[in-house]
């Protein structure tokens, strides 16, 4: 049997859980604004958990109202088939404190209230401003200073001039219609509000199968109390859409998993699906999912450590969008691998001072319909290798600016002048036992390979430069170890000029370590390399070695 219990027009909460393992389950909730008042408005949540509920558990319930039609301070808590919606501020707020974080589980858990209360705007709609004698159209939501004092969202449900005077409208709770001068309005929700508001002092948050769609935004990471910021939010298999800022609305936090998620549409002409500020510090992993009918997809304008993989930036009904990625400002370190982007004009587009960026392997950039890169950053290591639209896109460490290119490839150097293109890598090795043996010549590629010249086997064509070497001591005075880069096939490897030598006693630059950057050796694919070693006769045997070479990939 379910209870329906209410706040009865009291404007208090309807129920606080303040005890360890609480449960409560098959009721229906209603707080102020859902529960018959008359008054305007609400400083209560409906539903409160305090952070003394330590792993209480919500089952099955309907929760309507409040300031917020849940307040969450707990951690360690779950909620299964819990609904919440039509709340005055954020549906759900989590906030913890300095004193104890906040947290926890919802499983099924939907906050599908707050729809808009006429029509849904077209993408691209910029809400307004109230003011008087101002003439409105059907459907046209303005922000309006209510009669608590607070700025909310309103949605007129006719054409006419609003009030010759006065800051704001007499608004009346949600499902209500309020008159101003010659139009009507309804009530959606508090400016800055959002259906999950990960808050200050949060950590591992995790939201599973869940709506979480409209308001500012479906899900919003804030940090209200100017305290630790919200930390190891998770969200697997969330829906969500018409936000006004996008699906997920990152101001600040760390740590944060999308997997599957489904986001569609947002409303504002600056909104993303999943839109990410240049205050978040970063640590997003997207993966999987779909993302659709959106001017653009992901927008990150700050932080670093950034993985989006696998996902679909189609879906029924796509309308062509602007990015499908647009990474901005000061944002750094962010790979986008296999993802499908055939809706969007530019698959990532990239300004600012953006750095350290891989773009590679995704699809949809087929016949010239949406173009895979576009970099103006002034930031370096910003590589876009192979996508499917034919053309493969690379730039050097410290290059900044594209100058275009021939034969199905742009070109760039260090100088920002066309020219050759080179993948740089670092091939080497070493060992931590004993090892650079008196009197003896030996090979070295990645480990020790012993007297026979053999090597390591090369995957592609190039150039060794920059060699470098160093061992725990030098053989000692008078001794001296040659170190030579040999490049062959098996048993038949050949010195090349690449060689620098180690002697005397002690540490130091040429006694312990050495290096040739100087000279150059060409490969090719299918050859072997290695480094040989000839360890003067009364040497001091070396406790471990270590080194690289540096093997560039035209």
């Amino acid at each position: 049997m379910e209870i329906n219990l209410s706040s009865c027009g009291s404007g208090n909460g309807v129920i606080k859980l303040d005890g360890t393992a609480a449960r409560l389950s098959n009721l229906t909730l209603n707080g102020p604004g859902m529960d018959g008042q008359t008054s305007f408005g609400a400083t209560a949540s409906t539903l409160q958990l305090t952070a003394n509920c330590v792993e209480c558990v919500l089952r099955d319930l309907l929760i309507e109202g409040g300031l917020h039609a849940v307040l969450w301070n707990s951690n360690e808590s779950q909620a299964f088939n819990v609904h919440m919606h039509n709340a005055f501020g954020s549906v759900v707020l989590i906030q913890g404190s300095p004193s104890k974080a906040a947290g926890g589980e919802f499983v099924r858990a939907s906050t599908d209230g707050n729809p808009f209360p006429y029509a849904m705007p077209v993408a691209g709609t910029s809400y307004g401003t109230w003011s008087t004698n101002q003439t409105i159209t059907s459907g046209k939501i303005v922000s309006a200073t209510c009669q608590d004092g607070n700025s909310y969202y309103i949605q007129a449900g006719s054409n006419g001039t609003t009030a010759a005077s006065g800051i704001g409208p007499t608004c009346a709770n949600f499902g209500t219609s309020f008159p101003d001068g010659t139009v009507t309005w309804q009530l959606m929700y508090r400016v800055g509000s959002y259906k999950w508001q990960i808050d200050s002092y949060t950590q591992d948050v995790h939201i599973a199968i869940a709506d979480t769609g409209g308001m500012d935004a479906g899900i919003g990471l804030t940090n209200t109390l100017s305290g630790t910021i919200p930390q190891g939010f998770s969200c697997t298999d969330c829906n969500g859409g018409s936000g006004y800022n996008g699906s997920l609305y990152g101001v600040v936090g760390q740590n944060v998993t999308l997997v599957s998620p489904r986001f569609a549409s947002c409303i504002s002409p600056s909104c993303a699906v999943i839109n990410i500020t240049s205050t978040f510090t970063g640590g997003v992993s997207i993966s999987g999912g779909n993302l659709s009918n959106s001017r653009v997809g992901i927008a990150i304008a700050g932080g670093s450590n950034y993985r989006i993989r696998g996902v679909d930036f189609t879906g029924p009904g796509v309308s062509s969008g602007v990015d499908a990625i647009a990474i901005s400002g000061s944002a750094s370190q962010i790979v986008a691998q296999g993802n499908n982007i055939p809706a969007y004009a530019t698959g990532i587009s990239i300004s600012g001072t953006a750095s350290d960026i891989v773009f590679t392997g995704n699809t949809g950039c087929v016949n010239g319909d949406t173009t895979c890169v576009s970099n103006s950053s002034s930031g370096a290591n910003v590589i876009t290798t192979p996508n499917d639209d034919g053309v493969a896109y690379a730039v050097k460490p410290g290059a900044t600016v594209i100058t275009g290119g021939g034969n199905g490839k742009v070109e760039y150097n260090n100088s920002g002048v066309l020219g050759e293109t080179s993948m740089r890598q670092m091939v080497g090795g070493g060992t931590a036992g004993s090892s650079l043996t008196a009197g003896l010549t030996e090979y070295q590629c990645t480990f020790n390979l012993g007297a026979e010249p053999v090597g390591c086997l090369l995957p592609f064509s190039g150039t060794f430069k920059n060699f470098y070497f160093e061992t725990a001591n030098g053989p000692g005075a008078g001794q001296t170890v040659v170190l030579t880069l040999y490049v062959g096939t098996y048993n038949s490897m050949s010195a090349t000029s690449v060689t620098c030598t180690l002697t005397g006693a002690g540490t130091g630059a040429g006694v312990n370590s050495c290096n040739d950057t100087t000279h150059t050796a060409t490969f090719s694919a299918g050859q072997q390399w290695a480094i040989q070693s000839v360890v003067s006769g009364s040497a001091t045997a070396s406790a471990g070695l270590s080194y690289g070479i540096e093997a560039d990939n035209p």
